[in-house]
């Protein structure tokens, strides 16, 4: 009698009948996964989209997301269309993370529909028109009056209910002196409220129709924004003011399996009791808080609900750039974060710096560290497909789009960068002499220039992170360092073994997960990840003294490669030259 139990449930001290049984039984220990890489993230303004979250962009949530690309500095679209551009023309598996932030003047579109008629008549002043000054209504809407030789020639809607303002008051005189002004404001007994779902200028021109439903005595509204496909909600109903109400249920929650919730709109309803009337509503009044950018509304706050670039925390980002950003005041703020985070972030100076003037801040900054790379303020100039022309952009983005291409172990040095058109120096027809490279080599400082050795192309010329420590200032340190470290804390792995007790196989199993991941970058094909390691965990780094507290320390040693930086080529020349006999003799040894 042969039995299998694919779930380990056979008790050797209950098996009496002979027979084989088999214990399929799970494997031990756990198995360190690589860590994400290449995970571009990118802050700026945007026309529309969510404010200080981080959004992974692809799949459901395409670049449109944050509206079309606009001519502006800190523009996020922009920008991410370029790094996207850049990481498709390279094959490459990066990806972008983009963060959209605002001055705080940022607000909604929105639309009121169904409106019911009527009129404010206001005192006259003059011949019969108001005098100059302000009138409230009893609603809290306030109007201001221009006059000016008795005629009223400016009315303006001040303030009002955010979800009732009509955005245009009609003014219309009733006869003549002392007849006063009748303004037509509409009444605020409203139908329904439609407001765009995000802030930002995007949703300005959006619409909202109302007409007849496919299905008897029902009602559709048709909701349209820019540049999204149409959402239809079909077959409402409902008389008086439940209507109103079906009609917002429907627009914030779907009204059928095909028809769910709004992507783009949400929707109150007022106490209005008329039915609907077929037509379109325009929704206005969207803005992109893009009113009054400091350096200190990209950079936002580290408190309880995160803003600016502290939204990065915790995300994955494994490189990243504020957009077009060239103030170097808070290059700390962005050394602690990026440190913090294992972030490789890039930043660059104002355009047209010169190199002594990028030599000068930086090594007064206090920015000599691995974890940020500094781009010389020479701008790149792409072709912009949307609106037409070329644009000037920050360099950080096309260097960090590129290293965000590469594998952990790899630089951007030598590499060509596409989408760039020109540069502030190369537009001049000037190149980078040779003593030019090496003071921004000294410097820590990166620049975008063409030619690179490589050939007649755009590319990074330096290798360079800002970090004055010549075992971490190539591109390859913080990466790598970065994708190491995650890999060993993440999901699973490591953190296993807490819990246990620290016996002898205690040891075997957190030395096997090391060896078995840490092998793998050595052997990896073609191109390994790392050129060595060695691992000690077990008792003689390990003493019973420490692990009675419950510490265990692994001590790993991991060998990287180096990253090509000179090539030099010992020529000797001339009918006199001797050829060694010996084909694997050193050429140096020839007489």
């Amino acid at each position: 009698m042969n039995q299998i139990s694919y779930a380990g449930l056979f008790n050797s001290s209950t098996l009496v009948a002979p027979g084989v049984y088999i214990n399929v039984l799970p494997p031990k220990g756990s198995v360190i996964r690589p860590a994400v890489v290449g995970v571009l993230g990118l802050l700026g303004i945007a026309s529309w989209g969510p404010v200080n979250v981080p959004t992974q962009i692809g799949g459901q949530n395409p670049l449109a997301l944050f509206g079309a690309q606009q001519v502006r500095k800190y523009d996020l679209v922009t920008h991410a269309g370029i790094a996207q551009q850049i990481q498709s023309a390279l094959n490459s598996g990066a990806s972008l993370m983009l963060n959209r932030v605002t001055d705080g003047t940022d607000t909604a579109a929105s639309a009121p529909i169904g409106l019911i008629g009527s009129t404010l008549t206001v005192a006259a002043g003059g011949t019969g028109y108001p005098a100059s000054g302000s009138a409230t209504l009893a609603n809290g809407i306030t109007i201001t009056f221009t006059a000016s030789g008795g005629v009223v020639n400016a009315i303006t809607l001040v303030s009002g209910a955010a979800t009732s303002q009509p955005s245009n008051p009609v003014a219309t005189t009733t006869g003549g002196s002392g007849t006063g002004l009748t303004v037509n404001v509409g009444s605020y007994t409203k139908q329904l409220m439609v407001s765009s779902i995000y802030t930002g200028s995007a949703a300005n021109g959006a619409t909202a129709t109302i007409g007849a439903g496919s299905a008897a005595n029902t009602t559709k509204i048709t909701l349209s924004m820019p540049g999204f496909a149409p959402e239809v909600f079909d077959n409402i109903s409902g008389s008086g003011n439940q209507f109103w109400i079906n009609a917002a249920a429907a627009i914030n929650n779907g009204n059928s399996p095909q028809r769910g919730p709004s992507l783009y709109f949400v929707a109150s309803a007022g106490t209005a009791t008329s039915a609907p009337t077929n037509g379109a509503s325009t929704l206005a009044g969207g803005t992109d808080g893009a009113t009054t950018l400091t350096s200190s509304v990209f950079i936002g706050s580290d408190g309880a609900t995160r803003t600016g670039v502290y939204s990065f925390r915790g995300m994955g980002v494994t490189h990243a750039v504020v957009c077009d950003l060239d103030d170097h005041t808070q290059n700390a703020n962005l050394l602690a974060l990026a440190q913090s985070e294992g972030i490789y972030w890039g930043y660059q100076g104002p355009a047209g710096e010169s190199i002594s003037s990028a030599s000068t801040t930086k090594a007064t900054d206090g920015t000599d560290t691995p974890w940020l790379k500094v781009f010389l303020g020479d701008w790149c100039y792409a072709n912009d497909n949307v609106n037409g022309g070329q644009r000037l952009l920050g360099p950080a983005t096309f260097g960090m789009a590129l290293l965000s291409t590469q594998p952990p172990q790899n630089a951007g040095l030598n590499k060509q960068i596409p989408m760039i058109v020109a540069t502030q120096r190369s537009k001049s027809n000037s190149q980078y002499a040779q003593s030019d490279i090496v003071n921004l080599c000294n410097a820590g400082i990166e620049v975008i220039g063409n030619p690179i050795p490589a050939g007649n192309m755009f590319g990074m010329e330096t290798g360079r992170n800002a970090s004055s420590n010549g075992a971490q200032n190539t591109d390859n340190w913080p990466v790598l360092t970065a994708f190491l470290a995650r890999s060993l804390s993440g999901p699973g792995a490591l953190g296993t073994l807490i819990g246990r007790t620290i016996t002898d196989q205690f040891f075997i199993d957190g030395y096997a997960m090391l060896d078995n991941y840490l092998a793998g970058l050595k052997r990896a094909t073609p191109d390994p990840v790392i050129q060595n390691y060695q691992i000690r965990f077990d008792r003689s780094n390990n003493p019973q003294t420490q692990t009675a507290q419950g510490l265990v320390v692994a001590s790993v040693l991991i060998q990287y490669f180096g990253i090509a930086m000179v090539f030099l080529v010992n020529l000797q020349t001339g009918a006199t030259v001797v050829i060694p006999a010996s084909a694997s003799s050193d050429f140096s040894a020839a007489a």
